[in-house]
């Protein structure tokens, strides 16, 4: 009879041990998952929104500035010789898509001196050297305005060489697929 009775006093014990505790702890949890949810689905909504507020407007400036960083790292990938041509040709692509149109890629390369080897998918200086490509600063020259439905206009200056560039900067909504769904996003895009 012991025996059965220390079984049945263990599995009280394991069942005490296991069992879920009776404080607010879950309903915590589910309240910080409902405050989860709603932040992204705001973003969300941000995101895919017709217009944008103060708020945004300033976050689409600060990014205009970090993707000039980026077209700068870009270039310099497209541009180093000593990586390996998938590299160079995804930089290039990366580059690309940074542009409204193939033409101002072409314009913005000509009007810092440099020309493409599209065979070799390198970017060379306009004397056929070794390209490189540096920023000193960024800055916005004003803020985004609305331009026309769904588009925002900026235009931003670097100093590049000892001189100043302008570059228009261009927020405009473009359709991006996220697994089987499709939604209509803000996108920056660089224009001369």
């Amino acid at each position: 009879m012991r025996p059965i009775f220390k079984i049945a006093i263990y599995l009280m014990l394991l069942v005490l041990l296991t069992a879920e505790d009776c404080s607010d702890n879950y309903s915590e949890s589910q309240q910080t998952d409902r405050i989860e949810i709603q932040m992204f689905q705001e973003l969300e909504d941000n995101f895919i929104s017709e217009d944008m507020d103060a708020a945004h407007l300033k976050a689409l400036e600060k990014r205009a500035v970090q993707k000039v960083q980026e077209l700068v790292d870009y270039l310099n990938i497209y541009a180093d010789t000593g990586l390996d041509i998938q590299f160079r040709q995804q930089a290039r692509q990366m580059i690309t898509e940074d542009f409204i149109l193939d033409t101002d890629l072409q314009d913005f390369l000509m009007k810092h001196e440099m020309m493409e080897d599209l065979e070799n998918s390198v970017l060379l200086n306009a004397y056929g050297g070794t390209a490189s490509f540096s920023v000193e600063s960024v800055q916005l020259h004003e803020p985004f305005e609305q331009s026309q439905n769904s588009e925002y206009k900026s235009q931003l200056t670097y100093q590049f060489q000892n001189s100043n560039i302008v570059l228009g900067v261009s927020a405009t909504k473009t359709t991006k697929y996220f697994g089987n769904e499709k939604l209509d996003v803000w996108e920056l895009f660089f224009e001369l």
